[in-house]
C-alpha cells in the first residue's frame, strides 16, 4: 500500500464518505498529504516518521470533510440512562490538535497549529 491509500483508509476509518464524496475525501487527502510533505524538516522524510505522518494527514483530511460536509458519522447514542452526544466541530478541533502533536517533532520551527 502506498502513503496516499494509506492516507486515505485511515481517512474512511474518521469519516463516513459514502461512494460519491469518497472521490473528494481522495482529493482532500492528497492536498494533506503535499501540505504535510513541505512542512518537514529539510533533514526527514517521510518514511522517517511514515506512521505519524500517515495518520496525521488522515486526521487533517477528515477535519476538511467535517467542515465542508458536517459530518462525522453518529453524533449521540444513549444506553439506559446514559447519553453521550459528539459536536463535529469539537470533533474537528481535536483532529487538528492531535495532528499537530504527531508531527510537532519531524516539522520545521514555522508550522504549528495553535488553538485560538
Amino acid at each position: 500500500m502506498t502513503i496516499s491509500e494509506d492516507i486515505f483508509a485511515l481517512a474512511c476509518g474518521y469519516v463516513q464518505a459514502d461512494e460519491e464524496d469518497r472521490e473528494t475525501l481522495k482529493r482532500l487527502c492528497a492536498a494533506e498529504e503535499a501540505n504535510l510533505r513541505a512542512k518537514l524538516r529539510k533533514d526527514v522524510t517521510v518514511e522517517d516518521c511514515v506512521d505519524c505522518f500517515t495518520t496525521a494527514a488522515a486526521l487533517l483530511a477528515a477535519a476538511d470533510f467535517a467542515a465542508a460536509y458536517g459530518d462525522l458519522g453518529v453524533k449521540s447514542f444513549s444506553a439506559g440512562g446514559v447519553s453521550v452526544t459528539r459536536s463535529d466541530a469539537a470533533t474537528t478541533q481535536r483532529y487538528r490538535h492531535q495532528a499537530a502533536l504527531l508531527l510537532a517533532p519531524w516539522c520545521q520551527d514555522a508550522f504549528c497549529f495553535l488553538e485560538v
